[in-house]
């Protein structure tokens, strides 16, 4: 499975799939580390309608590897069921939401 997405000069957008959960664990790491960490990353959840634990783990070792709290990552789109789940979990506290 290959996790689709889009770069520009400024940035690299990752286009997640409609259920952003374990299976997609090994596509979404692919993904990510074929980039610089140090590039501004869009995650575009505009699709995604189901999120589990397992996800939220990936965002946090994505962050990671982004550069902990100097990481120049960005949330999009997300649903209002998805974005109540990353308030929830205090996401909005380590990404910016848009």
């Amino acid at each position: 499975m290959l996790i689709p997405c889009s770069e520009s000069s400024q940035q690299v957008v990752i286009h997640l799939p409609e259920e952003f959960n374990f299976k997609v664990q090994r596509a979404f790491r692919k993904t990510y580390e074929q980039y610089p960490p140090n590039r501004d990353f869009v995650l575009d959840f505009n699709e995604v309608k189901f999120v589990d634990s397992s996800a939220l783990g990936m965002l946090l070792v994505f962050r990671d590897f982004c550069g902990g709290e100097q990481a120049r990552v960005r949330i999009s789109k997300p649903s209002s069921a998805v974005r109540n789940m990353l308030e929830i979990a205090r996401f909005n506290e380590l990404f910016h939401m848009e």
